[in-house]
């Protein structure tokens, strides 16, 4: 075959299944998984947190995986019978940042671990503080959102069989940087 050859049409051969994706991390584990742009597209498509296949949207025929220099992250989904170049962060999290993907998951760490913005800014090298502050309203969006969509039963039945009360207090606080 003349030309360029073929990409594939998925990123990883394998996606961890929903269920096994209770992962805990410290810092270093995640650090040496990450090493590098494609280390940081694998980790990622292998928890589903970007896709690992796409159809197009046009004309239905499966999407394959080109190399993109003057991409961030040096690859896009590619429809060979439509000509249609495409993000691989598009449908994501990560779609139309600017950041790239390490330190996007650097912040989403610092965050999930309770650090206050100005060592998420530290950790995640990232150096204007009011993305920082944008990615952490991001998160706490998700966050929010997933628990409206995926609501759990909280309490539970005493001795007698009769239900026991619990009272949640509800707060979001919020405290802007100066």
């Amino acid at each position: 075959m003349a030309g360029r050859p073929r990409g594939d049409d998925h990123l990883v051969e394998y996606v961890v299944p929903m269920a096994n994706r209770f992962e805990t991390w410290g810092l270093m584990e995640l650090g040496a998984q990450l090493i590098d742009t494609d280390a940081c597209v694998r980790w990622l498509a292998e928890r589903a947190l970007i896709r690992n296949n796409l159809v197009c949207g046009t004309c239905r025929s499966p999407c394959r995986i080109h190399l993109q220099r003057d991409s961030p992250d040096g690859k896009r989904w590619y429809c060979g019978q439509c000509n249609i170049r495409t993000s691989i962060r598009d449908g994501s999290l990560f779609a139309k940042s600017k950041l790239s993907l390490k330190e996007i998951i650097a912040i989403i760490f610092c965050w999930a671990n309770a650090m206050p913005q100005r060592f998420i800014q530290q950790e995640s090298r990232v150096t204007n503080e009011c993305t920082v502050g944008k990615w952490c309203s991001k998160l706490r969006r998700q966050c929010t959102r997933w628990i409206a969509q995926h609501p759990i039963e909280v309490g539970d039945v005493d001795e007698n069989n009769d239900p026991i009360v619990v009272e949640i207090d509800e707060s979001y606080v919020f405290i802007a940087s100066t």
